[in-house]
């Protein structure tokens, strides 16, 4: 359930609608324009305000394991990343179709040769502040 606190007043909202979709944990919820967009599981939806409908239901990653765990709006884009992804995919706001993927892992891949790290890297924070994309990874500081 997306549940919407109002002053003193909590408004409970279905964000997948039928029965060939299973009821998934939100894990991401961040505004967009004049939108709101909701990860659940491998999923988003994006919810028109003020009266809260789903304007789109859109499959992200495919999967058991799969969940939208990052989602930061920049410009006309939004950058997402999943649970256990090196990659960073940029999704026109207007269209949700993809503009960019950013594979953190080759990006990373001859620094962290460098400095002998041997694990994996997977996005683990994202954060847009003054028009930067600020991209934390399981690499640690």
């Amino acid at each position: 359930k997306l549940v919407m606190l109002d002053k003193w007043h909590y408004l409970f909202h279905n964000v997948c609608y039928g029965k060939s979709l299973p009821t998934l944990p939100v894990s991401v919820i961040t505004p967009v324009r004049e939108s709101t967009w909701v990860g659940y599981g491998g999923n988003i939806a994006v919810l028109s305000l003020p009266n809260v409908s789903i304007k789109e239901n859109h499959v992200f990653a495919d999967g058991d394991r799969a969940l939208v765990t990052h989602m930061v709006s920049l410009g006309t884009g939004v950058w997402i990343a999943c649970r256990f992804s090196s990659v960073l995919t940029l999704l026109d706001s207007g269209t949700m179709q993809p503009l960019q993927q950013v594979n953190m892992e080759e990006v990373l891949k001859p620094v962290s040769v460098s400095y002998g790290f041997t694990t994996l890297i997977r996005v683990s924070a994202v954060l847009c502040y003054n028009n930067l994309l600020w991209i934390g990874t399981s690499q640690g500081a």
